[in-house]
């Protein structure tokens, strides 16, 4: 099931992008917080 890998792997990447977008400073610590990683 490579459709679920590559929808987490967009939905990761539209989360770091709004993130980034909020906020370039602090954007990592929120990414890692919702995304986990």
């Amino acid at each position: 099931m490579t459709g679920s890998t590559g929808f987490l792997q967009i939905d990761q990447i539209i989360l770091i992008l709004r993130t980034y977008s909020r906020l370039p400073g602090a954007g990592r610590n929120e990414g890692n917080k919702l995304t986990g990683w």
